[in-house]
């Protein structure tokens, strides 16, 4: 099953700042999500490969979307990120499509626990990352 919403529909931007990077969400729903996007030049570090930075923000973004729509589909959850580790296996290439598959692993109502995975263009995992995130939800204010 898949929960998306007009602002967070698979295949199109997420935000401003996710936009400005490229990252797109290819699937959301049940406990999980996938990001994608993809690398170019000026994605590069000064050795040449992406930059690891890159990767930080694609398990961020992927987490954030599992423990928000991937959890209970409400349109109007947001994630914090109040904690996040990366572990780096391979760099990634200065170019190509890379993603992220983030699922949720535990929490409660409103703190929840995500893994996810890097994979390069080839499918190679490049990075995993662990975080634990909280929901709050984004709903206009009445009255």
């Amino acid at each position: 099953m898949s929960i998306q919403d007009d602002t967070a529909t698979a295949g199109t931007a997420i935000s401003a700042f996710c936009d400005g990077l490229g990252i797109r969400l290819v699937r959301v729903g049940e406990g999980e999500a996938e990001v994608s996007m993809a690398l170019g030049p000026g994605h590069a570090n000064r050795s040449g490969r992406a930059h690891g930075g890159i990767a930080y923000i694609l398990i961020d973004t992927a987490c954030g979307f599992a423990a928000t729509l991937g959890h209970d589909g409400d349109p109007d959850a947001r994630a914090l990120t109040l904690q996040l580790a990366i572990s780096y296996q391979r760099a990634l290439p200065p170019d190509g499509e890379i993603r992220a598959v983030a699922r949720v692993t535990g929490g409660g109502r409103t703190t929840l626990f995500c893994d996810a995975h890097v994979y390069d263009g080839e499918g190679r995992l490049a990075a995993t990352g662990q975080g634990c995130f909280k929901r709050v939800l984004n709903r206009p204010k009445t009255g």
